[in-house]
């Protein structure tokens, strides 16, 4: 294994401040965002009863209820992070009249 100029200066450098135990130890520290895995279960069971079509409704909700301010872009990030999708359903013809698929699906 070839190391970079800069990537053993680091090594060698926890090795100075630490000792060997602080090269063989690999836990560091991992930020996981303001939510807890119990806000984001939470979140998830809001946004599966369809109350928040928009990502200003997200964020009123997450200020209201659980006491996180994310602005706009923050809500964005945090869906794409968790993979939370628009859910929309397929368009429907403005001359189509209702109850007409129920019966078109009787007569197959």
């Amino acid at each position: 294994m070839i190391l970079g100029e800069r990537q053993s200066q680091r090594l060698w450098s926890s090795y100075i401040k630490e000792g060997i135990t602080g090269l063989v130890s690999t836990y560091s520290e991992r930020w996981w965002g303001k939510l807890s895995s119990v806000q984001i279960s939470q979140l998830r069971a809001y946004l599966l009863s369809d109350q928040a079509p928009t990502l200003a409704d997200i964020q009123a909700y997450l200020a209201g209820s659980l006491g996180v301010n994310y602005t706009i872009g923050g809500v964005s990030d945090l869906c794409k992070r968790l993979k939370i999708k628009l859910k929309t359903g397929r368009p429907v013809n403005v001359r189509q009249k209702p109850g007409s698929v129920e019966e078109f699906k009787k007569n197959l």
